[in-house]
């Protein structure tokens, strides 16, 4: 069995993928510039985007070494299953995003086994997002170990809900797909009627979601890809022009370790990276978790402060880090 790097190893990896995405962002205005006829360098994404760090196949013990060594708090899960067999095992103020497929009938076990749930990737029907909302709304404060949700920077948010309660929604991307692989899921991003349809009813029918943006995997083909990043790019701005909000309001999740530089010079605000800081992975295995007195006593010691300062940057959108 392959062995999960250690905490160092994984706090290597980060503050390299790091300084990979200030060079990215750096030239992020003029190479949208020369992608795109899309907007003039002054309008173009200045932060830093989020980074999810992702952590499928990965043991927990393996997010506790990330989250006390490296300060990682942001973390992307793929499988429901997975994802609630180790959330019992991490702790409180960790952001899960899931970022994988959703399927209906596991929609109720992840949004009531995952309590660090922050976030989720892929939403594509419309009904997929009327039975997470009805899983959300009825789960209570009191069942969870804190307020549902991460918000970023400005989803949009209907006029009929008061601002100050958006902790309490789930934030949601709408997932296209691009490639128009058959093996991904998505909208097809050549029915804009469709796309505005999802996300104005998540925007008006969906109290318990926050719709935050759109989401895209790009083509393993480098030059594909960026094809895919500048679709979802303009799927962004019809999406913001049908639901009167600023596009920049709207976040892009596209990216991941072997294109997330890419990405980000094409508008990426958040990011996906798996196997650039944790390493490669080993076919899946299940269950992927070990409990966690199994973890070294020293990863399950609070973090210091140089640590915590790292996480925080992180969990916000402006600065990168995971």
């Amino acid at each position: 069995m392959q062995p999960e790097p250690t905490g160092d190893d994984i706090k290597a990896a980060y503050d390299a993928v790091a300084g990979r995405i200030r060079d990215a962002a750096e030239g992020c205005c003029v190479g949208r510039l020369k992608a795109t006829t899309g907007p003039p360098a002054a309008e173009a994404p200045r932060r830093l985007p989020l980074v999810i760090a992702i952590s499928k196949t990965k043991s927990a013990a393996c997010m506790l070494a990330a989250y006390h060594v490296a300060g990682i708090r942001v973390f992307g899960e793929n499988y429901v299953q997975e994802c609630v067999d180790k959330a019992p095992l991490l702790p409180a103020d960790c952001r899960i995003h899931f970022v994988g497929h959703l399927q209906s009938n596991k929609v109720r076990e992840l949004i009531r086994g995952c309590p660090q749930l922050s976030c989720i990737h892929s939403i594509d029907s419309v009904k997929l997002a009327t039975l997470v909302n009805k899983e959300v709304g009825e789960v209570t404060e009191t069942q969870r170990s804190r307020p549902i949700g991460e918000v970023l920077s400005g989803a949009a948010t209907p006029s009929s809900v008061p601002t100050s309660s958006a902790s309490q929604r789930l934030p949601v991307y709408v997932q296209l797909n691009t490639s128009f692989e058959t093996t991904k899921s998505g909208l097809n991003p050549n029915d804009p009627a469709a796309l505005v349809a999802i996300c104005r009813h998540i925007v008006e029918r969906c109290p318990h979601l926050l719709f935050s943006g759109l989401m895209t995997i790009g083509n393993p083909d480098g030059e594909t890809a960026v094809q895919d990043f500048d679709c979802l790019f303009h799927a962004r701005d019809t999406v913001a022009a049908a639901l009167g909000v600023p596009a920049t309001s709207l976040e892009l999740s596209m990216g991941m370790s072997g294109d997330f530089e890419t990405a980000i010079r094409h508008g990426a605000t958040v990011v996906r990276i798996g196997s650039a800081i944790f390493g490669s992975r080993a076919p899946r295995r299940h269950p992927p978790h070990v409990s966690s007195d199994a973890a070294p006593a020293a990863l399950r010691s609070a973090a210091s402060p140089a640590t915590t300062a790292a996480a925080a940057t992180q969990e916000a959108p402006a600065r990168p880090s995971s």
